[in-house]
């Protein structure tokens, strides 16, 4: 049991640490997870203005960490990691707020601390991280 407490909570903190680079309101994010056996259900509580982030274009966003949530558990025999789904979102999502989000992708990327951020996922997702090489070109593409 101990094992699936500290596999949750390290989830949960991957989780929050992936999310928080796409809202706006981080302070407003909360990844939090609960434990049943070995079933771990993790639910992200965001600011109404950032479910659209959270969710992504057409939900693939939300689809990547539900994948990356069965990724994780698949290295770990008998677990199940499920992400509990957003609530809908009221209105329509293209606010004035959205269009500041897309500005910002503009802005140059933090290459070291998302290099960093990319080997902790793969690192959770595959069996064997040392298989995995990640080589960073000088126009920062990977």
């Amino acid at each position: 049991m101990s094992e699936v407490i500290n596999i949750a909570d390290q989830t949960a903190e991957l989780f929050q640490r992936l999310i928080s680079e796409v809202v706006l309101e981080k302070e407003a994010l909360r990844v939090r997870r609960s434990i049943n056996g070995n079933a771990v259900a993790i639910k992200i509580d965001c600011h109404e203005s950032d479910r659209c982030r959270v969710i992504g274009s057409k939900g693939a966003f939300f689809r990547s960490l539900e994948m990356l949530a069965r990724c994780i558990a698949s290295n770990y025999s008998g677990l199940t990691l499920t992400v509990t789904p957003l609530a809908k979102m009221e209105g329509k999502p293209r606010t004035k707020r959205y269009r500041e989000f897309e500005l910002r992708k503009l802005e140059p990327i933090r290459q070291k601390q998302f290099e960093t951020l990319f080997l902790e996922t793969v690192a959770a997702a595959v069996a064997i991280p040392s298989a995995v090489a990640v080589k960073v070109t000088q126009d920062g593409d990977f």
